[in-house]
C-alpha cells in the first residue's frame, strides 16, 4: 500500500510546528545585541587555572604511564586521587622512581588545584558570575518586550516615571551604571533594568531599543542627556523604529532649544514647568488642581487620553459627532494637527489622518472606547 505523503495526508509540520512553539511559549526573542561578551570576559579568567589544572592531569597521567607501565585508565585515575589528596591506596606497584614522581606530582596538584579552586570561588562570592548570568536572563525577558520606555539614569525623577509607567500599566526598562542599582531596583520592585551607562550603544541594545516606544532621557546633567539623545536617535534609524519617541531634560533653556534641533521630540524644563505650576495654583487654584487630579491623581475616575488616528482609520473624514463618543460619555477637548493645537473643537469637525485627539472623560469608558478602536481596525 502506498504510504501518503505530507501533501496527500493534508499535514503541515511547519504549522504543527508553530502551533506547539506557541503553546509552550518555545519563542526565541529577537536581541538586539547577544548578551555574551560579559560572560566570555569571566571564561578568560577561568582559562588559566583550566589549563593549569589540564597540563598537571596529561603530565601525571603519561608520566604514570611512562614510569611504571600504567594503563591510561589507571594512570589518569592515579593522578587524580594524587592531586586530590583523597587518601586512596595505590591500585598496582609503584616504583621508586614512581613515588618520587608522585611526591612531585602531590605538590603540583596541590598547587594548581588550589588556584582553580581559589579563582572559581572567587567568581562567584564576589558575585561576578551570578550578576553576569542574571544579567544574561534579563536581556533575554527584555527580548520580548515592545512598545517599552526605556528610562535613562536612576534618580528621584526616573522613580517616580516608573511610578507612573507601572499606574498605567506601561512596560519600562531602566538603564544606569551606579553600583548600588540592582539594591535599588529590588527595593522598587522593578522587574526589567539594566546596569551600564545610559548613553551607550551596548547598553540601549541590552535595553531592546530596536522595538521600544521611546527613550526618556532623565539625566540631571544636560551633557548626559545630549549623549543619550544622539545614541539614541542613531541606534532608532539604525532599526528602523521611526515611531518611538525621544523626550529628554534639560537644565538649562539654551540646551532645551539644541536637543530639540538635533532630534528630540519633547524636552522638558523641570524650572520652568515648577514655576507654571506653582503660578497655576496662584492665579487658578481649582483649575490648576482639578487638572492634577484629573493627570496624576488615582482618587478620580475621570481620565484623560490621546487618541492617535492613523491615515487607514474609520475615523479618519469623519466630523467628532460620528465618533459614537456621547455613547461612552467622553469628549474631544483638543486636536493635536501636525504642530498645531485645535482647541474650538466642534461636532462638525473632521478628522484627518495623523490627528491626535485630546479626550477627556471617566478612566473606564475610555478604556472601553479605546478597546473598541483597535477591535474595529
Amino acid at each position: 500500500m502506498k504510504r501518503p505523503n505530507q501533501r496527500e495526508a493534508g499535514i503541515s509540520w511547519s504549522r504543527v510546528r508553530d502551533a506547539m512553539a506557541t503553546f509552550f511559549n518555545w519563542q526565541r526573542p529577537k536581541l538586539d545585541i547577544q548578551p555574551g561578551q560579559e560572560l566570555n570576559e569571566l571564561l578568560l579568567r577561568v582559562r588559566p587555572p583550566a589549563i593549569v589544572l589540564i597540563l598537571v592531569l596529561t603530565s601525571g597521567t603519561m608520566g604514570y604511564m611512562a614510569i611504571d607501565d600504567y594503563s591510561p585508565l589507571n594512570a589518569f585515575y592515579m593522578t587524580v586521587i594524587t592531586i586530590a589528596t583523597v587518601g586512596f591506596g595505590e591500585i598496582q606497584q609503584v616504583s621508586e622512581h614512581g613515588r618520587l614522581f608522585t611526591t612531585m606530582l602531590i605538590f603540583a596538584g596541590i598547587g594548581s588545584f588550589g588556584y582553580s579552586i581559589g579563582v572559581f570561588v572567587s567568581l562567584i562570592s564576589e558575585g561576578e558570575l551570578p550578576k553576569v548570568l542574571g544579567e544574561r536572563n534579563m536581556i533575554k525577558q527584555i527580548g520580548y518586550l515592545e512598545k517599552h520606555f526605556i528610562i535613562c539614569c536612576l534618580n528621584e525623577t526616573s522613580i517616580e516615571i516608573s511610578k507612573q509607567c507601572r499606574k498605567k500599566q506601561m512596560p519600562f526598562v531602566l538603564v544606569d551604571d551606579s553600583a548600588n542599582l540592582e539594591k535599588t531596583a529590588r527595593n522598587l520592585n522593578l522587574k526589567y533594568y539594566i546596569s551600564g551607562e545610559p548613553y551607550s550603544d551596548v547598553s540601549l541594545k541590552k535595553a531592546h531599543i530596536s522595538t521600544c516606544g521611546g527613550v526618556i532621557a532623565a539625566s540631571p546633567n544636560d551633557n548626559d542627556n545630549f549623549a543619550i539623545v544622539v545614541s539614541a536617535l542613531i541606534l532608532l534609524e539604525d532599526f528602523g523604529n521611526r515611531d518611538a519617541r525621544i523626550i529628554s531634560i534639560a537644565r538649562d533653556r539654551e540646551n532645551k532649544e539644541k536637543l530639540l534641533k538635533i532630534g528630540a521630540d519633547y524636552v522638558i524644563t523641570p524650572q520652568i514647568i515648577t514655576g507654571q505650576r506653582l503660578f497655576s495654583y496662584v492665579i487658578n487654584p481649582d483649575a490648576a488642581s482639578f487638572m492634577d487630579e484629573v493627570v496624576y491623581s488615582d482618587k478620580t475616575d475621570i481620565g484623560l487620553e490621546e487618541l492617535e488616528v492613523n491615515d487607514n482609520s474609520w475615523m479618519t473624514g469623519l466630523p467628532i459627532k460620528d465618533l459614537y463618543l456621547r455613547e461612552y460619555g467622553l469628549m474631544v477637548i483638543a486636536i493635536k494637527r501636525g504642530k498645531e493645537v485645535i482647541t474650538q473643537v466642534r461636532g462638525n469637525s473632521l478628522i484627518n489622518g495623523g490627528d491626535i485627539l485630546l479626550m477627556i472623560g471617566k478612566a473606564k469608558q475610555l478604556h472601553r472606547y479605546l478597546k473598541k478602536k483597535q477591535a474595529v481596525e
